[in-house]
């Protein structure tokens, strides 16, 4: 049976958040500074940009972190490493972590599956 870690590492790596109420860096305004997220759960959350680089004049965010704010459970995209044309050529697995181990048995994840 699939974790809740499982989920949102999946929800994560095909965007399955819906990101709403959604603010924009100053510069480069073409870049989602933060906004609100709506997982396929129901939970909210929220998105922030962690790192950019300009490739070809176009702004690619490169690293991030989301909440799961009904798990307090924080996923990170650690920056991914790009080609100069802005290719993927490193992209760190995504880390999940919990706001408190001890409330999940002291593991950041737990053996809960998803749904209990």
């Amino acid at each position: 049976m699939a974790t809740l870690e499982d989920h949102l590492r999946e929800w994560t790596r095909m965007e399955s958040y819906e990101l709403d109420a959604i603010a924009y860096k100053t510069s480069p305004s073409d870049v989602v500074d933060h906004a609100s997220v709506i997982w396929p759960d129901g939970s909210t959350g929220t998105f922030t940009t962690t790192a950019f680089v300009t490739v070809d004049y176009a702004n690619i965010a490169t690293g991030f972190t989301v909440t799961h704010d009904s798990s307090s459970m924080l996923v990170v995209q650690p920056d991914h490493i790009l080609s100069a044309h802005g290719l993927v050529v490193v992209e760190p697995e995504l880390l999940i972590t919990a706001a408190s181990a001890a409330a999940f048995g002291g593991s950041p994840f737990g053996d809960r599956p998803f749904g209990e």
